[in-house]
């Protein structure tokens, strides 16, 4: 799930704020996992695929919601090196 939330983050938080995040994301999946679909729904799941995506993506919808809009800075300008390697590394993953 961390992966999951950590990818609607990405340019928006620092490494403080990303080791704070993960520890909150580790606590919250364990009670949602334990106490919410195993002791009130009864929810099984084989390999927890569905319990791990969905929870790690609406954790960082709620996390980026929660964090705004990023600050305006020239840092952060169009880089097409930059964009050229995310489109390389997409391509190869897919």
């Amino acid at each position: 799930t961390l992966l999951i939330s950590f990818g609607g983050l990405i340019g928006k938080i620092s490494p403080l704020q990303l080791v704070i995040m993960t520890l909150l994301e580790c606590i919250f999946y364990s009670i949602n996992k334990s106490i919410f679909l195993v002791g009130a729904l009864q929810f099984t799941d084989a390999g927890g695929t569905i319990q791990i995506h969905m929870f790690g993506a609406y954790f960082g919808l709620a996390a980026s919601y929660i964090l705004g809009m990023p600050k305006k800075s020239t840092e952060h300008e169009v880089n097409h090196v930059s964009d050229l390697f995310s489109l390389i590394g997409t391509l190869f993953l897919w």
